[in-house]
């Protein structure tokens, strides 16, 4: 790759050369260039490239996966609390329409609109709301900004900048970012904040990941007030998520942070499995989107229906899953499969080798049906 970019260099400064001397233009020099490679290498820039990327993000997946072990394999010390229990909510709502102090959410350190949320939060804003954030702009990656809300139902409005790209260090800045939004909005004495997910939209953040550190940093930051025997304005705190699939990662993690102050045997079941993350295998990649989907249709489906919640006693009574989970089981075996020592891994892949996954414990159905 070193001797591909020096090449490369060399070439731009030919071009350059030749070009004022009325010879061949850089563009002629990069198609001959990439004839000489694909030649001796079997392959063009691009396509080298493209390796190049493939590879880099195997590597970070690996550093990514170690990190996020650490971080999920704590215990949630879930302990049920009604206090806690009145003060955090989840919703799925357009956020502009929210009434509330403090509402966050997430943009770019250029407040430029990218994503389908920021359009929105702007345009219900009005045009004073953009020229506040403009005054801003640009920020710093992880910095929280406050602006006043104008023509949205919030008083305030708290502006996080997540790092645009998902690195080896982007749960600890989203880590910080959340205890930075909560104890900011303690500091203005906010009675109510709605929070969006951070990162989860456009910038495509694993969701678990993402979920487990929020919920994590609200109860700590209670948890703390509360032991400390300190005052806290903060009576609603409205977390809000706008897909299917953040609603349901979001509504299976809950009961391990705060679950009902009555607890069904189902109840402690599920939260002994969400609370008790195992560290992922080193090498174990995140799920692709469309197989985390597969995994969502299922297990929402079979928490629900009587005859698919349990797969344990289906399987030692040779009975099958009903026509709607037949249908979704299937889904997701297409892709998936579990092997002797329990690991998960892809059927096929571009390289045809069986790529280890990382599955998530809020899909602990799916792991039985594996």
């Amino acid at each position: 790759m070193n001797a591909i970019c020096e090449n490369i260099t060399e070439m731009i400064k030919l071009a350059k050369t030749k070009e004022n001397l009325g010879m061949p233009s850089h563009k002629i020099l990069w198609v001959d260039y990439n004839d000489h490679m694909y030649t001796y290498q079997v392959l063009n820039i691009v396509e080298l490239v493209e390796i190049t990327q493939e590879f880099a993000q195997h590597l970070n997946d690996v550093l990514e996966r170690d990190v996020a072990g650490i971080l999920l394999a704590k215990d949630t010390s879930a302990t049920p609390s009604a206090c806690f229990n009145e003060i955090v909510c989840l919703t799925k709502e357009d956020i502009t329409k929210i009434e509330v102090d403090i509402l966050v959410r997430s943009t770019d350190k250029e407040f430029s609109g990218i994503g389908r949320l920021d359009r929105t939060v702007f345009l219900v804003g009005g045009l004073e709301l953009q020229q506040e954030c403009a005054k801003h702009a640009p920020c710093k990656e992880g910095e929280v900004v406050l602006t006043r809300g104008y023509a949205l139902p919030a008083k305030q409005v708290l502006h996080a900048i997540p790092p645009a790209i998902y690195k080896t260090d982007t749960l600890q800045v989203l880590r910080q970012m959340y205890r930075k939004i909560i104890h900011m909005a303690s500091y203005l004495e906010a009675r109510s904040i709605a929070i969006s997910t951070l990162g989860t939209g456009i910038l495509k953040y694993p969701r678990t990941n993402s979920a487990t550190i929020a919920l994590r940093e609200i109860k700590e930051f209670l948890r703390f007030g509360e032991s400390n025997k300190q005052s806290n304005s903060i009576k609603k705190i409205v977390l809000i998520v706008f897909s299917s699939n953040n609603e349901f990662i979001y509504k299976s993690l809950l009961p391990a942070y705060f679950p009902p102050n009555a607890l069904s045997i189902d109840d402690r079941e599920h939260i002994r499995r969400s609370g008790s993350a195992k560290q992922s295998a080193s090498n174990a990649r995140p799920l692709e989107p469309t197989k985390e989907d597969t995994l969502i249709v299922f297990e929402s489906h079979a928490r629900g229906c009587p005859t698919c919640r349990n797969i344990p006693e289906l399987y030692s009574e040779g009975r099958d899953f009903c026509d709607d989970g037949y249908r979704f089981a299937a889904q997701g075996l297409q892709h998936l499969h579990m092997r002797a020592d329990q690991s998960v891994h892809q059927l096929r892949t571009v390289e045809d080798f069986p790529q280890e996954m990382d599955i998530p414990v809020v899909f602990p159905l799916s792991l039985e049906l594996l």
